[in-house]
């Protein structure tokens, strides 16, 4: 591509000089309503529109495409990004995500999830009302045990079903293991959806248990990727409703949970408005006192773990709906208060699956195990050097698990067994599965260890993270506990907001699948597994080393201003960036920068909890008071004690 002095092609046929990059694509487009429209035209790349500032698109510009924008985005159901590929590939008209953002919603006033604004005046931002004790929750924005939808469910499986051999309870469990892998290491939700959804349709009796019942529902709505997915997903919530949260339970992060995990079911869907409204409701009413963490009754674990990727994806979602960057929350500083009110943390009980999964990892590896040939070689790849140690030290686990080896395999296993106590206490005290502990726990070993890769053997190398990790257990309990839980919201933020619909992208699958191939065709043959078929529409996304390179802190912009003009900070950011407003008067971060160092804060309004969010509750305007805790907090700003315990789910 070359920097040319050209002509812009507009929808009615006229032309207009502007700098701009050309490519070589002649493509035919126009829509049926815009015959005046030229019958080829270029694709034209703005000049500079890769770069952190994208040009700016002239009014008229806007308004002569505003029509065939209009049409696909309301009349055709189009999502943002799909209306965004579709004026690239149709018409050559180039805007970023954020430009779209700011037109549909601001602009023009037009949305799929809020009443149409009759005023284009982009200061008319429909203004939201403060969180504090003055104005309490409006009785339609409150939770309850929701209503779901009945009847407007898509019909399932198309494709062939996924049916392996699971004669007995121990091959279950091996199943189970190995979807925990697919979705954890793997970031294989295609399968690991499969694996689980098959291991509830094939229980012998209902599941009255609420930890069983919980397992079942999260793990499929972790892994969910498609629609279809989606639709399974809320038949089980339906079908176990009354165990999962009976109508007038007490608060706790039990309901919280809950709703979360409703609406990310939601955001499998092709339009995403229930999802960001469920959050906004679960956020706003049950946790939010002025921008502070509201004291709640914890589910029973050391460290909730689970609780914490729910809290973690839905407040990147939060901010992600939220127009003003002045209006977004501080999710460092609120992930931190959360983690400030674990038991772990209050009480100074490390949970002790965490070291103890350390120090076996040490054990094992101690023994030098041979990998297997058909690993590939790590060539310095960090991140293959992880995959060969974690499906090593897997391997060793499982194999101890199992010794009479359920799938009937009687041959010498490849990778020998080492029994694991961890694994027995994982759940229990962190709410997560071995599989998902063992996978964090290399991460931050392999981060750990030497950072020139391939001076020594992987093995070595790994050891030797280890043994630095073992020592930072030992010496700082809460700082270890701290950079476990920053890997593990960085390998899973991604992955649940990672929209199947909206975002694949079939080369960086391929990519993808390229990487992992080797290890899971690897775990199904060590120990005789039928995983599920790829389908072409199936992703992966590979862990996430937490190296420090990419610090969420270091990461903002003291000049961020949400403007149409700049590209969107998504594609280049994990989460959504902060203004300055935000970080200059927040608490003061933790010694590994996964949140702050924070007391518990105490405090909370009267909530209810209502039923499940209309369809135009109003997003996307401002967010409160621009004035808040979290961006101008001087200190000493919490709540009182005596709110903490007035609040009501019902």
């Amino acid at each position: 591509m070359s920097q040319l002095h050209n002509i812009w092609p507009w929808p009615d046929g006229s032309r207009q000089t502007q700098s701009e990059v050309v490519q070589d694509i002649t493509l035919t487009s126009p829509s049926s309503n815009m015959q005046s429209a030229p019958r080829q035209i270029k694709i034209i790349q703005m000049a500079g529109s890769t770069g952190p500032h994208a040009p700016r698109i002239a009014e008229e510009v806007w308004e002569r495409w505003k029509p065939i924008i209009v049409e696909n985005y309301g009349t055709n159901r189009m999502t943002q990004m799909q209306l965004k590929e579709y004026m690239e590939r149709e018409h050559g008209f180039i805007a970023t995500k954020r430009q779209y953002v700011h037109r549909l919603g601001t602009i023009w006033g037009i949305g799929k999830y809020k009443k149409k604004n009759s005023n284009n005046n982009s200061n008319n931002k429909r203004s939201r009302k403060r969180r504090n004790s003055d104005n309490p929750p409006d009785s339609d924005q409150s939770l309850e045990q929701p209503t779901f939808r009945p009847g407007n469910l898509r019909r399932h499986q198309d494709g062939p079903v996924y049916n392996a051999p699971m004669d007995s309870e121990e091959v279950r469990r091996l199943y189970r293991h190995a979807g925990d892998l697919c979705l954890a290491a793997f970031g294989d939700g295609h399968s690991a959806f499969q694996i689980y959804h098959k291991l509830y349709r094939d229980q012998s009796t209902p599941v009255h248990d609420v930890a069983a019942c919980n397992r079942h529902v999260v793990d499929c709505n972790r892994a969910q990727q498609t629609g279809e997915h989606a639709d399974l997903v809320e038949e089980m919530l339906q079908a176990n409703i009354n165990i999962l949260y009976p109508k007038g339970s007490p608060p706790s992060w039990r309901a919280v949970l809950f709703h979360l995990i409703m609406a990310h079911r939601y955001d499998r869907e092709p339009t995403d408005g229930d999802a960001t409204s469920q959050i906004e409701r679960v956020i706003d009413n049950q946790l939010l006192k002025t921008y502070n963490l509201a004291v709640i009754p914890q589910r029973g674990f050391l460290l909730d773990v689970e609780a914490y990727i729910y809290l973690s994806y839905s407040l990147a979602r939060y901010n992600e709906a939220t127009v003003d960057p002045d209006e977004r929350i501080n999710i460092n500083q609120i992930l931190g208060e959360f983690i400030a009110q674990q038991p772990a943390l209050i009480n100074g009980t490390s949970p002790s699956c965490l070291l103890m999964c350390t120090n076996w990892c040490i054990g094992v590896l101690e023994g030098n195990p041979k990998m297997p040939a058909k690993f590939p070689s790590s060539n310095g790849n960090l991140l293959v050097g992880t995959y060969k140690v974690l499906c090593t030290l897997w391997c060793a686990w499982v194999h101890g698990a199992f010794p009479r080896s359920p799938q009937g395999n009687h041959r010498t296993p490849t990778i020998p067994p080492h029994p694991a106590t961890w694994a027995d206490q994982t759940v229990s005290q962190l709410a997560i599965s071995p599989g998902e502990l063992l996978t964090n726990v290399v991460c931050m070993i392999m981060t750990a260890g030497p950072q020139q890769q391939g001076r020594n053997s992987t093995i070595r190398d790994a050891l030797e993270g280890a043994k630095s990790l073992q020592k930072l257990a030992v010496e700082d309990g809460q700082i270890f506990i701290h950079r476990f839980l920053g890997q593990v919201r960085k390998n899973n933020d991604r992955r649940m907001t990672h929209q199947m619909i909206v975002d694949f992208d079939a080369d960086l699958a391929t990519e993808n699948w390229e990487l992992i191939k080797p290890f899971r065709s690897f775990i199904a043959d060590e120990f005789k597994l039928v995983l599920p078929e790829l389908s072409g529409e199936a992703f992966c996304l590979p862990v996430a080393l937490n190296t420090g390179e990419d610090d969420d802190e270091e990461d903002y912009d003291d000049e961020d201003v949400y403007d149409e003009d700049e590209d969107d900070p998504y594609t280049t950011s994990q989460y959504p960036r902060q203004s300055s407003h935000s970080r200059q008067h927040a608490y003061p971060a933790s010694p590994l920068g996964g949140g702050p160092n924070l007391r518990p804060c105490m405090g909370m309004d009267k909530l209810q909890i209502g039923s499940r969010p209309s369809s135009d509750d109003g997003r996307r305007g401002g967010r409160g008071p621009t004035t808040t805790p979290l961006r101008q907090h001087q200190g000493g700003n919490h709540a009182s004690s005596e709110d903490a315990a007035d609040v009501d789910f019902d």
